[in-house]
């Protein structure tokens, strides 16, 4: 049953931002843009991605628009409204034990499913995709209040381990559907993991009991088939949690690092120096960090 109270679904990082530059009138002209309807549906979302690809002249397509798509999934409550991406409305639960009584996701409809045949219909036109994955924590933050997650946390540590392995499911089954419609680079941010939020110690702990186990899990179903691009707070955790090291790659001439992503698709597994809105970055003295764990 939807909640009617006011959201604190937070964006803690310039990539989970809920705002989107708007389209030049020029660029809604040639792409024939109609908002919030091109949001819902992969024609729409499809057209959008290039759009803003060409709007920004970017190494890529990025799919999809915000960060509630994977919430709205499980059942999140979503407005489309207007210029702006989706964006949670309400929360559909109140506690972790509800999270946990949650169906599974039907990836053959909704917007993920709209979503994938986006990614397909892109690849279709030869265009290299980019999909923004959310983490545990993103997720369930659409789900449930922001504070009550975070006393979960603290207070509820075995439900919270179950909700938390009930999301990673989910993402591993859905990075498989990912890699079938041939996504060229998946990125994926958890800000709310972040040593921001939760502190330098605490997300180190996060990341190596958490967050290296499931990485370790989507790097033997990747096998390389994407590049996973991690946000730079999880990879800094990975560090400090000594489980994962950086390794320079040289690719002795100048690339932006978008070019170096899509140059990498295939030969590492993973990165995450920058964050990957700041594709547009020239690396420096043509070497990017790959990322490897341990």
């Amino acid at each position: 049953m939807m909640r009617e109270e006011k959201t604190q679904h937070i964006a803690f990082c310039e990539a989970q931002s809920h705002t989107e530059e708007p389209f030049s009138e020029e660029i809604r002209q040639k792409y024939g843009i109609i908002l919030p309807q091109d949001y819902e549906n992969a024609r729409g979302l499809a057209k959008l991605a290039a759009a803003k690809k060409t709007a920004q002249e970017s190494s890529f397509c990025r799919l999809p628009f915000g960060h509630t798509a994977e919430a709205e999934a499980f059942g999140g409550q979503i407005r489309y409204n207007g210029e702006m991406p989706p964006y949670i409305s309400s929360y559909c639960c109140r506690s972790l034990e509800e999270i946990l009584k949650l169906p599974e996701v039907d990836f053959t409809k909704g917007r993920l499913h709209e979503v994938l045949n986006a990614c397909r219909q892109l690849k279709e036109e030869g265009y290299p995709v980019l999909l923004e994955l959310s983490g545990p924590f993103t997720i369930l933050n659409g789900l449930l209040p922001t504070e009550t997650l975070l006393r979960a946390v603290r207070k509820e540590p075995v439900q919270f381990a179950q909700a938390w392995k009930k999301m990673l499911m989910f993402l591993l089954v859905y990075l498989e559907r990912i890699l079938e419609y041939r996504v060229d680079i998946v990125s994926y941010a958890d800000p709310l993991a972040g040593a921001d939020i939760l502190g330098p110690k605490r997300a180190a702990d996060f990341a190596g009991a958490l967050v290296y186990p499931f990485l370790k899990q989507a790097e033997a179903q990747t096998s390389k088939r994407a590049l996973i691009l991690l946000c730079p707070k999880i990879s800094d955790s990975l560090v400090n949690a000594g489980v994962a090291v950086f390794q320079e790659r040289n690719f002795k001439r100048t690339l932006s690092y978008g070019e170096a992503y899509l140059n990498s698709v295939g030969k590492i597994q993973f990165a995450g120096e920058i964050c990957s809105k700041k594709e547009k970055q020239l690396l420096k003295n043509g070497s990017m960090k790959e990322l490897k764990l341990l």
